[in-house]
């Protein structure tokens, strides 16, 4: 069953936004994520076979943190950033490509 929508805007801003942001996603700066604010917290690289490097790991929202006292839920580094965007000058890589030495 589909509900009526009665407000377009709103809905797409929920649709886009995972569980674990402190508010809707897009409502932050312009071309702005959640990897680039001071409130992704870095979960590591996904690496494959077992090897150092790869690809940035989904990261809790250090914000929706302390608004729910709940650190279970990791959102991804491309989600668009919300409104408490803080831009964090030295975010963390979307590849690591460092490798076993």
């Amino acid at each position: 069953m589909k509900l009526t929508v009665i407000d377009q805007a709103l809905d797409e801003k929920v649709s886009k936004t995972p569980v674990g942001m402190a508010f809707w996603a897009g409502t932050g700066p312009a071309m702005t994520t959640c990897r680039t604010c001071l409130h992704y917290t870095f979960n590591g690289y996904k690496s494959a076979r077992g090897n150092k490097g790869g690809m940035l790991k989904a990261g809790p929202c250090k914000e929706f943190i302390r608004l729910t006292n709940v650190d279970t839920h990791k959102i991804p580094h491309e989600t668009p950033s919300c409104k408490f965007y803080k831009e964090n000058k030295t975010p963390p890589t979307i590849i690591d490509s460092r490798k076993d030495r």
